[in-house]
Formats: structure tokens, C-alpha cells, sequence
């Protein structure tokens, strides 16, 4: 889908969205043990995962995320990554919970809320691990 959109001329938007009412997109599955010790053996190569979001960030089109269910962890980072974000106020929970696992998050939120949310509320996300519902309209997301 990237190449595409990267070498097409008439494709303008890519609209992102989950067949899940429950999960935008979860998580990044670790279980794979051979990318895992590849990864720690080459700590010099860009994460697959980090790519693919430098890469969707960087598209020539606009990326839209339309997001209803969980979008926490990879599920964050991939949203932050696109262009424009519409969360459905009733079922939309984001989140990153990696600092209740003593870890910090590989995929770019510590570098993309700051545009966004500014450097004060990207602290209270990423070091309180709370879940936040869409907020409502001028309003703040509200913790869960």
C-alpha cells in the first residue's frame, strides 16, 4: 500500500480504519523470538516497526486514522504517525501503557505528541500510562 500511494499521481488520502469495533490496532507482537534477538544483536538497524511508522509519516498523501476501540501501545504510535486523527467520542481509548512495564515506547509518541499536545501534557500521557477517551469537543481526554 505505500508503494503505491509513494509512486501514484492521482491517489490523494489514505483513510486508516479497523473492521473491529473493540481494537483499532492493539499491539506489537513480541513473540516472534527471532526478530527479538536479531533486534538486541543489531541495535544499529531501525526497528521494522519504527520504519513502518517513518515511513507512513513521511507519505506524499494525506493519512487519516478514523479510530473506534483501542488503539494503545503500536496502536498509539500508528495513529500519532498519521496526518489527521478522528476518534469516535463513545468507543476510541488511546493510550500508552509501556510505563507499567518499566519500558519506554519504541515507536515515536515522545517525539510526535509534543506537536500535538504540547511537551507538559506528553509527560501526564506517556509517564502516567493512563487510558484517554476522545475528548469532547475544546474539552481535555478524560483519564480511565
Amino acid at each position: 500500500m505505500f508503494a503505491r500511494a509513494e509512486a501514484s499521481d492521482t491517489l490523494a488520502v489514505i483513510v486508516f480504519d479497523s473492521a473491529d469495533p473493540d481494537f483499532y490496532l492493539a499491539h506489537y507482537d513480541l513473540s516472534d523470538s527471532d526478530e527479538v534477538k536479531h533486534v538486541l544483536a543489531h541495535p544499529e538497524e531501525v526497528h521494522p516497526w519504527t520504519a513502518l511508522l517513518g515511513r507512513l509519516s513521511s507519505l506524499p498523501v494525506a493519512t487519516i486514522s478514523s479510530i473506534r476501540g483501542r488503539a494503545r501501545g503500536a496502536g498509539s504510535e500508528f495513529l500519532l504517525a498519521t496526518d489527521i486523527r478522528f476518534a469516535s467520542r463513545e468507543r476510541a481509548i488511546v493510550g500508552q501503557f509501556e510505563i507499567g512495564m518499566a519500558a519506554i515506547p519504541g515507536g515515536g509518541p515522545a517525539s510526535r505528541l509534543p506537536g500535538l499536545v504540547g511537551r507538559g501534557r506528553t509527560f501526564e500521557i506517556l509517564f502516567g500510562g493512563l487510558r484517554r477517551q476522545a475528548p469532547v469537543r475544546g474539552g481535555t481526554p478524560a483519564a480511565r
